[in-house]
């Protein structure tokens, strides 16, 4: 398989849900996420506020957590990866910024374009 482009989403639920790129990839291609375009997240739920995207080719995360056999808890929806570190120190996330997704695990974080003061927009915990 090709490695391809603007894959953060692919490699953040590969690593926060335990499950290989080729899986993961497979996943989010069954959703309609379309080669080296990256993924935009559609309407949602947290704490009965509703967030939409616009866009057609956007994917639901619960959606895509289901399909991959994972149990997700959304646990915060505003804060610093700090603040998730301090109040999650265990467990895998699955975390969203502003234009990027990246993994959390057990307070490591899985991507090398976040720092422990980046702002976390939204994060999942993962469970099987």
């Amino acid at each position: 398989m090709k490695k391809q482009r603007a894959d953060c989403v692919i490699k953040a639920l590969s690593y926060s849900g335990n499950i290989t790129y080729e899986e993961s990839y497979n996943i989010l291609k069954s959703l309609g996420r379309k080669d080296n375009c990256g993924t935009v997240f559609s309407k949602f739920k947290y704490n009965g506020i509703t967030y939409n995207s616009r866009r057609s080719n956007a994917i639901n995360p619960q959606q895509m957590f289901k399909l991959a056999g994972l149990n997700a808890k959304q646990v915060a929806r505003s804060g610093s990866v700090n603040k998730i570190i301090k109040k999650y120190p265990y467990g895998r996330f699955f975390c969203v910024k502003r234009g990027h997704a990246f993994a959390l695990i057990d307070g490591i974080i899985c991507d090398n374009q976040t720092s422990p003061y980046s702002h976390i927009n939204f994060a999942w915990r993962l469970t099987k």
